[in-house]
């Protein structure tokens, strides 16, 4: 058992620019897992007291708690930056769901749903990629790509040789950062499987839908991500296309050894549509 006093997130950073200092001179990778802004919602009271104006209490921690965790990402890009490693450091940034609405201490508006959904609440998160020299400055790519794509990139980039044996989740992003292709879609389809909960993402549509009620909602992600107009009934022919590919990647899953525990309600047009998680 590790006793940590120091807050939690200053407590991450320290270990990581040790482990940077330690290691500059080879090769290293550091997945700085932070917890804030989670539950328990604990922030330093000097970075509370920043936010006084906010009468809310839980989001005023909330807030600090942001905050802080800012002010610590940017202790770990100055080290690198300081250390002259910035030109040789292919760093991520991202987050692993959107807003907990749960919590009461944000929304994802406009888009539906959030934490535990598979709608754009809590699909559609930032991810930054940072490298200097290799990366373009201030470029926005505009089309869906998903965590596991951090593997894909990261061995691509340092050349590991890996075994042949297997088929790997995700490719190279770097490959899509240039101007030549911007307008590429890296992925056919991107999946997710929550239990009975289930979706499936092409370049224009998203289909989710639930395999215990048969609850299906489809959505034209080019015209509408704010999820607020079931095509299905006009697109039942592309549904069906979209349930093949899904039913081809779901035969190359493991059974999932948890059972789903949470259910989320979607209402539209006075009908109600059920998820799980």
């Amino acid at each position: 058992m590790i006793h940590e006093d120091e807050y939690l997130t200053n407590a991450i950073t320290r270990e990581c620019k040790d482990f940077i200092r330690a290691n500059r001179d080879t090769t290293f990778f550091i997945m700085a897992a932070y917890n804030a802004p989670h539950t328990p919602l604990q922030a330093p009271k000097d970075y509370v007291n920043q936010f006084q104006e906010v009468e809310d209490p839980v989001k005023r921690v909330y807030y600090a708690m942001i905050k802080s965790l800012d002010d610590q990402i940017g202790e770990l890009l100055a080290t690198v930056r300081q250390l002259g490693l910035d030109k040789n450091t292919l760093i991520f940034f991202v987050s692993d769901n959107g807003g907990a609405t749960y919590t009461h201490t944000t929304d994802n508006e406009p888009l539906r749903g959030g934490k535990i959904t598979d709608f754009e609440g809590g699909l559609n998160v930032p991810m930054i990629m940072k490298w200097t020299g290799h990366v373009p400055s201030g470029k926005h790519y505009p089309h869906p790509v998903i965590s596991m794509d951090i593997f894909g990139t990261i061995t691509s980039v340092i050349g590991i040789d890996l075994p042949k044996d297997r088929k790997y989740d995700g490719i190279n992003l770097i490959n899509y950062m240039n101007e030549n292709n911007q307008g590429s879609f890296p992925h056919s389809y991107l999946f997710w499987n929550r239990g009975n909960t289930k979706a499936i993402r092409s370049s224009a549509y998203k289909l989710v839908f639930n395999s215990e009620f048969s609850d299906t909602l489809m959505f034209d992600m080019r015209h509408n991500n704010l999820e607020n107009e079931n095509v299905l009934n006009d697109k039942r022919d592309l549904a069906n296309d979209l349930l093949y590919h899904y039913g081809k990647w779901e035969e190359t899953l493991t059974e999932s050894l948890w059972p789903p525990l949470i259910y989320y309600v979607h209402e539209e047009n006075g009908k109600k549509y059920y998820f799980d998680n």
